[in-house]
């Protein structure tokens, strides 16, 4: 079970010669010579889940190189950090960033309003004044709270996965 989990894993996330390719990563290309970072661990996927995660509820663009960053860092898997941080997409980016500042805005104690919002680069760079703050602090905690919750997540999961295959192969052995 173990073992086609992790090639399932690996098929959907991208490769080295992928990242390489990608104008915003090539200057990391000497820092991501460490083996360690593109291979498949307990520890190194879990650092993953974590920075993936986090990265993904960063409300700025070059979240993939923020990920990249953080990996070394953190002695993360690399694809597997820069694969997550493709949960934050055009579908899915409106909802994640209201809901983060909606979050901030709470803990802020925010009382003003969320702008009614329009899809232009106008209504950002006009209503970011107001919102920035509410944003920033709800991104930064749920990042952080999302990161944490799949980090710990991925080590029970392996967990579970280690002991299934210890049991399996226990019960082929005593037949």
């Amino acid at each position: 079970m173990a073992k086609s989990l992790i090639n399932k894993l690996n098929s959907y996330v991208p490769t080295k010669e992928d990242l390489q390719e990608k104008k915003s990563l090539r200057w990391l290309i000497p820092l991501l010579k460490n083996r360690k970072l593109w291979i498949i661990q307990r520890k190194t996927v879990a650092n993953a889940m974590f920075v993936g995660m986090f990265s993904a509820f960063t409300p700025w663009p070059l979240q993939m190189t923020q990920a990249a960053i953080m990996s070394i860092f953190f002695n993360a898997n690399v694809p597997i950090a820069v694969a997550l941080v493709w949960i934050t997409n055009p579908i899915t980016m409106a909802p994640m960033f209201y809901g983060t500042y909606k979050f901030g805005a709470f803990l802020l104690d925010f009382e003003g309003s969320f702008p009614e919002f329009e899809l232009s680069f106008n209504w950002l760079f006009s209503t970011l004044g107001e919102i920035w703050q509410p944003l920033l602090l709800g991104s930064f905690a749920i990042g952080i709270l999302t990161g944490i919750f799949f980090w710990f997540l991925s080590h029970i999961l392996w967990q579970k996965s280690v002991i299934n295959k210890w049991n399996t192969r226990n019960n082929t052995t005593t037949k």
